[in-house]
């Protein structure tokens, strides 16, 4: 029990300001050099455990402070409101792309059953139980209008493109959300519900709520209802532009493209990615863009997530070298019974013959693309060991 404590105090540093990570420096590195080895020696399940907790410490201790603040930092408010609007802008880009394809096949004769059959996924996205209800019908019955009526209308796209930004201007919003209650009394489109649920907009909500419970809105409600929605839009945009100009968009906004920035001279200077089996330059680079990848869910939004897509995609262009795959489990079964039951680290130059971050490499390369798989070979591994 007493190892397990110390673990806990090891996350506790972890989540301190890079300033007190780094005057604790070699608090960790004491606990990693002279108590981890009895922990590992021990033949128990804790081993792949302590093992990770050791794994990401090192990875912490070696990064930047300022990728460290990112990597540790991980959610607010501000990013929850954008990652919301990301969701909602996503679902919007999939309806353009839905509404064109059903604008093609009408023009190319082909049925709405045929392109149902040649691209079953084409209107998956949608989540509004009864319009998905609505536009069943109306493929079957082959209607193409009504499909690209209701597509328009409920996500909002007269005005729009598929290559348009988060915001939209204020009058198209207005427009169309008033267009969709005047023919759907008491309901709303997809652009109203994205306002209606901002944090941003809680001092219009009220307002908006009393022309929803009317039963129809006459050509004065829906002048005022305009105008009360292009100024509650307009408060939002202002809202979600300041967010994504605020510290705590930018700051890992640059950590991102400050990695991606570093690899592309890595890349260009070498031909590869960087690697965890080489000098403590590229090490920390390697650890870097590990983690900053490992957190990127948190920052699923714009414009983090499209820096986040550029890293993804040097590392795909200039993938790290990998076992393959009966190669691994022999290598990893050989490695874990020589170790005691350690797991390839990352960080480690040991004398493993074909280099211990290679296998620590191959490891998450399988983790990737068949957690199930891995983490059951991976189990069986360390529980012959008990």
């Amino acid at each position: 029990m007493r190892h397990t404590y110390s673990l806990l105090a090891l996350f506790g540093i972890l989540l301190f300001p890079s300033g007190l990570i780094h005057s604790q420096e070699t608090v960790v590195i004491k606990f990693i050099t002279d108590e981890l080895p009895q922990v590992l020696s021990r033949e128990s399940v804790q081993v792949a455990a302590a093992e990770q907790a050791a794994t990401n410490a090192m990875r912490l201790i070696s990064l930047s402070p300022h990728a460290l603040r990112v990597s540790t930092y991980m959610d607010n408010p501000i990013k929850s409101q954008l990652r919301v609007s990301s969701e909602y802008h996503r679902e919007y880009v999939q309806a353009s792309v839905a509404k064109f394809q059903a604008a093609f096949a009408q023009n190319s004769k082909q049925t709405l059953q045929e392109l149902s059959l040649e691209s079953p996924t084409w209107t998956n996205f949608v989540v509004n139980n009864s319009l998905k209800t609505y536009l069943q019908k109306a493929i079957q019955a082959n209607d193409y209008d009504t499909v690209i009526e209701e597509l328009s209308a409920y996500y909002g796209l007269e005005g729009t493109s598929v290559r348009q930004t988060l915001l939209i201007p204020a009058d198209v919003f207005a427009a169309s959300a008033v267009r969709y209650m005047v023919y759907h009394p008491h309901k709303m489109n997809l652009r109203l519900r994205e306002l209606m649920n901002s944090v941003y907009c809680r001092g219009y909500h009220r307002n908006i709520e009393a022309f929803l419970k009317k039963n129809r809105l006459t050509l004065a409600d829906q002048e005022n209802l305009y105008d009360l929605l292009q100024k509650a839009y307009q408060a939002y945009s202002k809202e979600i532009k300041e967010s994504v100009d605020s510290l705590a968009v930018q700051m890992p906004l640059t950590a991102y493209e400050e990695a991606a920035h570093a690899a592309r001279e890595f890349i260009h200077k070498t031909g590869r990615f960087p690697s965890f089996n080489a000098g403590p330059a590229e090490r920390k680079l390697a650890t870097t863009i590990d983690l900053l990848l490992l957190n990127a869910h948190i920052n699923q939004f714009k414009p983090i997530n499209e820096a986040v897509e550029a890293l993804q995609e040097l590392r795909q262009l200039y993938p790290l070298p990998i076992l393959a795959k009966e190669r691994f489990m022999e290598e990893y079964k050989r490695f874990v019974q020589h170790h005691s039951g350690q797991a390839p680290r990352p960080w480690h130059e040991g004398e493993y013959p074909i280099g211990e971050a290679l296998l620590y490499d191959s490891y998450q390369y399988y983790m990737s693309v068949d957690p199930r798989w891995t983490q059951t070979f991976v189990n069986s591994v360390h529980g012959t060991l008990k």
